[in-house]
């Protein structure tokens, strides 16, 4: 109508807003789909120190005694390259690395998927799984990122008799009870449940289980 103009107020500003607003549900939703989750990816960089068990359990009848052993170890998912990264956990239990390994792999969409022989990924949320067959003994591996904590079982039963005597059928399990350490600048109390004061690096030959039989890695060990 002639002299009557919109103000900013009534039907027609309500509408305006909710188009507005939409439009920016819209946007925002366009956005969130074109990056991609960072899914394994997020992992990566972290280093976790804490408890390293090992039991050795003979099959029965054979007469062999069985071993626990209790010790500390490192873990940490290396970033190698914009798309590779390498899994390693570091175990001294009666010396230093006789329950270490480590695997080479990629990161493939949300997920990182490692291994040469033996295939190892870790998924998106975190879950860790794999297993194969190897120089003639089955290997399994399972485990969880959850939170600050890293909880894996490393399973080994070799289909030979081994270098300690043990017999064929007998089952090697590692576990590894681990927490993120933070760097020292932080948080002071970074390292709850760990003695762990910071994380430092040094090069070592490390059996790549899950791949070739040797493997050159920055090897994390906790500083206390």
């Amino acid at each position: 109508m002639p002299g009557r103009h919109w103000n900013g107020s009534g039907p027609m500003a309500c509408i305006m807003m909710l188009l507005a607003a939409s439009l920016g549900l819209m946007l925002a939703s366009s956005a969130q789909a074109g990056d991609p989750a960072p899914g394994a990816r997020a992992f990566a960089g972290r280093a976790y120190s804490g408890r390293v068990s090992a039991r050795v359990t003979p099959p029965k009848g054979s007469g062999a005694r069985g071993l626990n052993r209790q010790g500390r170890g490192t873990a940490e998912l290396q970033q190698t390259g914009k798309n590779s990264a390498t899994l390693v956990l570091i175990g001294n239990v009666a010396r230093d690395n006789d329950a270490s390994f480590a695997a080479e792999g990629r990161f493939d969409g949300a997920s990182w998927q490692g291994g040469r022989e033996v295939p190892v990924r870790i998924s998106g949320n975190g879950q860790i799984s794999g297993g194969g067959t190897k120089d003639g003994g089955q290997m399994r591996i399972k485990g969880r990122f959850e939170g600050d904590n890293l909880q894996v079982l490393v399973e080994l039963r070799p289909l030979s008799a081994t270098q300690g005597g043990f017999p064929v059928g007998t089952v090697f399990r590692f576990e590894y009870a681990l927490r993120h350490v933070a760097p020292r600048s932080q948080s002071a109390g970074a390292s709850k449940g760990d003695d762990c004061r910071e994380i430092v690096y040094r090069t070592q030959l490390i059996p790549n289980l899950f791949g070739s039989s040797m493997s050159m890695i920055r090897v994390p060990e906790c500083r206390r």
